[in-house]
């Protein structure tokens, strides 16, 4: 057995198939306090197996991996995508949260990147002279995601409930729990919203970008 193996066995409960079953159902509110019970058996597992396998990500990227998790099992079990025939519970669940950490490992690192990027073309180490065209081509690069942004948030499409749960996210650093609580929000809709803004700022971004 390998260590990540290991890591599941010991991390994540046992899950019924009567109970991984009604998963959409209590997600959808049928059942409030059994979707409770739920996510209180397996917050905790779901937070240390992210912490295992995505380290030094901060505590606000860990807490959103366990929510995009519980999204996307509801997705998924409801879409009739998980075959217990072909993988456990446990391993299925690891899957989501090992790919969520990845996309959320190369989200930051692409940002932190062009930050490095731009304060080294721009010789603040006080090193060599700054080198006119990469500071422009950095500066444009970031000022596509921030347009991206603003383009995404100025559509009347958006709920002033998406805009306000994107801007405690994104500006003020909270998690999506917290930003959910902030609203009087579900959780798994904090979530959802905050995935689907990502993804239109995303498919924006890529236009500018391609455009220049």
């Amino acid at each position: 057995m390998s260590d990540a193996d290991r890591q599941k066995e010991t991390v994540f409960p046992d899950t019924p198939r009567s109970l991984i079953r009604r998963i959409p159902e209590l997600a959808a509110g049928k059942d409030d306090g059994a979707w409770a019970s739920f996510v209180e058996l397996y917050e905790p597992a779901l937070r240390h197996f992210a912490v295992l396998v995505a380290p030094g990500l901060p505590s606000t990227d860990i807490d959103d991996i366990v929510q995009d998790t519980f999204v996307r099992l509801v997705d998924v079990l409801r879409s009739g995508g998980y075959d217990p025939a072909r993988a456990r519970f446990r391993t299925y669940l690891a899957t989501i949260v090992r790919r969520l950490a990845i996309d959320r490992f190369r989200r930051n690192a692409t940002q932190q990147k062009l930050r490095d990027d731009l304060g080294a073309a721009a010789g603040r180490d006080g090193g060599a002279s700054p080198d006119p065209s990469a500071v422009f081509d950095l500066k444009w690069r970031l000022a596509c995601r921030k347009a991206a942004e603003e383009r995404v948030l100025s559509q009347s499409a958006l709920a002033a409930s998406s805009k306000e749960l994107w801007r405690l996210v994104s500006s003020k650093g909270m998690s999506v729990k917290e930003a959910a609580k902030a609203l009087g929000i579900p959780v798994n809709t904090a979530s959802k919203t905050k995935r689907r803004i990502e993804t239109m700022i995303d498919a924006v971004e890529a236009e500018f970008i391609d455009r220049g």
